[in-house]
């Protein structure tokens, strides 16, 4: 297929709960691309600020389309838009982060030029943080290869040494919505790991363009900065329900239980270093030298998140 032959709908879905400082910036934002054949569906999840953020959302008028529904959470907020949509790709926008105008047009042509990568491949791209007020922090850490397509199961791998890539970044086929289910709405912090993970363990592929395309918003408001106890409960949840695949897909060489429960010391999620490290010895037993980072990363585990805070406190300015 050309390229320009290649131009499927994109629906931009912004979940907005109490969002009134930044909702009119995302959908500005939204708008402002250069790819036109898309929609865009702001869903208000609920939101208690007397009607601020729905009154943002309204002031658009028929550019987007503006649902409001009782709160649920992002995963609720999220499917609602997903079962509403009539695109043939989901994008999905956090009301306090943007993307560029290019956004949605480099990630289809990502999709049209490389090979293989219409069917059951996401489109992914790169972008910064930013301050409450804008301001550039720094850009994405990520090791992912410009152009590759990285197979569903590099993807699981990657994800579980370097972590979960981020959702904002993204443009997912609505198929694999259609066949895999949505968010799970139990979850109330991680909902798009579990997300991610089920789709790269159901050969869900992955390829980057590397591009600076979404501001991502680091403050102090965010449940993912200020909620680690969510974080803990939900990391314990999403590795009982991973498991099964985890140990499908680990061997010898590319051991996933003791590569997932490493990156999970380092959050202080012990629960899920024991559970995942038992089912590891059970399958492909540890060695004594990983035995030891483990237990060095569990100790190493509860400084870490204090070293953080520090960093995003002092550093970049953005308190915890």
């Amino acid at each position: 297929m050309e390229l320009n032959e290649f131009t499927p709908k994109v629906s931009i879905i912004i979940p907005v709960y109490n969002g009134s400082n930044y909702l009119e910036q995302a959908i500005l934002s939204a708008l402002s691309q250069t790819y036109q054949n898309l929609e865009i569906l702001v869903v208000n999840d609920g939101s208690q600020d007397q009607g601020k953020t729905e009154r943002i959302a309204l002031s658009f008028g028929d550019r987007i389309r503006y649902f409001s529904k009782p709160n649920g959470g992002v995963s609720s907020a999220l499917n609602y838009g997903i079962a509403r949509m009539t695109g043939d790709y989901v994008s999905w926008l956090s009301h306090d982060d943007a993307y560029s105008p290019t956004k949605i047009e480099d990630a289809v042509k990502l999709l049209g030029k490389t090979p293989g990568a219409q069917e059951r491949t996401i489109a992914y791209t790169f972008g910064h943080y930013i301050d409450k007020d804008g301001k550039t922090l720094k850009a994405f850490s990520y090791h992912l290869s410009e152009g590759k397509r990285y197979s569903g199961h590099e993807m699981a791998y990657y994800s579980s040494r370097y972590g979960t890539v981020y959702g904002c970044c993204m443009l997912i086929p609505r198929t694999a919505f259609e066949e895999l289910g949505g968010f799970d709405e139990t979850l109330r912090y991680s909902q798009d790991t579990l997300m991610w993970f089920t789709m790269f363990f159901a050969g869900y592929g992955l390829v980057s363009d590397n591009k600076d395309n979404v501001m991502c918003r680091l403050h102090g408001a965010q449940v993912s900065r200020n909620r680690q106890d969510l974080f803990i409960r939900d990391s314990l949840v999403i590795a009982k329900k991973l498991a099964p695949d985890m140990v499908r897909c680990s061997d010898k060489n590319r051991n996933l239980l003791y590569v997932y429960a490493l990156r999970m010391a380092q959050h202080n999620c012990g629960e899920v270093v024991r559970y995942y490290r038992s089912l590891a010895n059970e399958n492909y037993p540890l060695t004594m030298v990983q035995r030891l980072r483990l237990a060095v990363m569990l100790l190493y585990g509860p400084l870490r998140g204090r070293l953080k805070s520090i960093y995003y406190r002092y550093i970049l300015k953005v308190s915890t």
